[in-house]
């Protein structure tokens, strides 16, 4: 049973909203036989699969391979809802320190099947849960996956050289730790899962879908090139755009969004095959509207966008001082927003990190076009992400595009923000998408 520290992956810890969930529809019939046998050869391919998170006596927390309880597997006839399951699933913990980080549903009908993974954050990002998904389907059809070992980020020597952080950057980042360590308080995992139903008593969420079809895309795709902008550009900018426009905020109010950000080729080891975090989030604000024509407002998102995006400062930054902070004080600052526990290193963490318990950000995970070569005799029909409810935001948006088409999905917090007011968001942010170039 080999022990595996976690870094960067910290902050995933003791955060009460970490699901990551994937659906994927296949045409066919489904064989729950076959797929039970599929999911154990699954998690004796990736040895993530099998381990479970454990706490030394110094605050350090790691994976435990080989020591979790089988994966849990559930299949719900035809009529059960995905939106329901996705709110109820939300609100149950994982058992980290006995359970696979990964819990499997089936939505099966008569001629066609979904496959739905919930899985903890800590397990890795949204590309490592389609990389699941594709090599389940591959083992369910008779397949077979090279085994692939634990590896996560250990250490910032495996970034590139120019990402190194400001001086004053890593001196605001020790001076939290120096203030911390005056006062260190260890949080343990039964104590995350006595705040995480804390949390969820007074917190949930709801998911609303959308689709642009192949039509709708290339149309989209058509007025981006023409402007020289990217599709992320454009989705970014409609739901900015769209939230401050429905949302009846103070007009100067900022408008955060955070953009995740994959780093896996940028990494000094190939990273294509494995599970684990390799991800990070860039920040952009918009302050208000004034009256701009929405093609102009996507330029200037765009170019925001960019300016974060070239840099490599900004891009990886949050690994950075994941990197650099000490994990108890990331674990602290979870249990000062949504418990009693009060701390001034602890409060600066959390305004560095921009919640002040408030969630009105916007957040978008757009994984892109998603190429899933499927075995021969099963046909995957659609794929959709639905990303972690993240504290600071009141709307999050996963978004995938398989085959010409993208789906998205809005996960938005119920006391924050009504489901009359998403829908009207989501029409709008689908209506500045598609109307005419001006």
């Amino acid at each position: 049973m080999g022990k595996y520290y976690l870094n960067m992956e910290r902050p995933h810890l003791m955060n009460p909203a970490m699901n990551i969930i994937i659906k994927a529809d296949f045409k066919g019939k489904f064989d729950e036989k076959r797929f039970r046998g599929a999911v154990k050869t699954l998690t004796n391919t990736y040895g993530i699969l099998g381990a479970t998170v454990q706490m030394d006596e110094k605050g350090r927390a790691y994976f435990l391979a080989q020591s979790a309880k089988p994966i849990s597997v559930k299949v719900l006839d035809g009529g059960a809802s995905f939106e329901r399951l996705v709110s109820a699933e939300n609100q149950k913990p994982f058992k980290l320190s006995t359970d696979s980080m990964l819990r499997i549903f089936v939505i099966s009908a008569p001629c066609a099947f979904s496959i739905i993974f919930i899985s903890h954050h800590l397990l890795g990002d949204g590309k490592s849960n389609l990389l699941l998904v594709e090599s389940l389907a591959k083992i369910y059809m008779g397949e077979e996956i090279p085994y692939v070992g634990i590896r996560l980020l250990k250490s910032t020597e495996q970034f590139p050289k120019e990402s190194e952080p400001a001086f004053l950057v890593k001196l605001y980042l020790e001076s939290l730790n120096k203030q911390w360590r005056k006062q260190v308080t260890k949080f343990t995992l039964r104590d995350y899962e006595k705040m995480f139903k804390q949390y969820h008593k007074e917190r949930e969420t709801a998911l609303y879908t959308m689709t642009l079809t192949a039509v709708e895309l290339r149309k989209l795709s058509y007025r981006c090139k023409q402007l020289g902008i990217t599709i992320n550009s454009a989705v970014v900018a409609a739901f900015v755009y769209a939230k401050k426009e429905l949302i009846g905020r103070q007009n100067n109010h900022k408008e955060k969004v955070g953009i995740a950000i994959d780093l896996r080729d940028e990494l000094n080891f190939d990273a294509s095959r494995l599970i684990g975090n390799y991800a990070s989030a860039i920040t952009i604000e918009q302050r208000n509207l004034k009256d701009e024509e929405f093609d102009k407002f996507m330029l200037k998102i765009h170019n925001k966008l960019l300016v974060k995006i070239k840099n490599p400062k900004s891009r990886w930054l949050c690994l950075r001082a994941f990197d650099w902070l000490d994990g108890t004080l990331m674990d602290s600052a979870y249990f000062c927003t949504n418990g009693n526990f009060e701390n001034k290193a602890s409060k600066r963490y959390l305004k560095m990190m921009s919640y002040d318990g408030k969630p009105e950000e916007l957040g978008v995970t757009n994984l892109g076009k998603t190429f899933m070569r499927m075995p021969e005799g099963l046909e995957l029909e659609s794929i959709m992400l639905v990303p972690p409810a993240s504290l600071g935001n009141d709307i999050t948006v996963g978004v995938v595009t398989y085959q010409g088409v993208m789906e998205l999905a809005v996960i938005y917090q119920t006391g924050f923000v009504r489901k009359e007011k998403v829908q009207k968001i989501a029409a709008r942010v689908k209506e500045l998408l598609l109307e005419d170039e001006s």
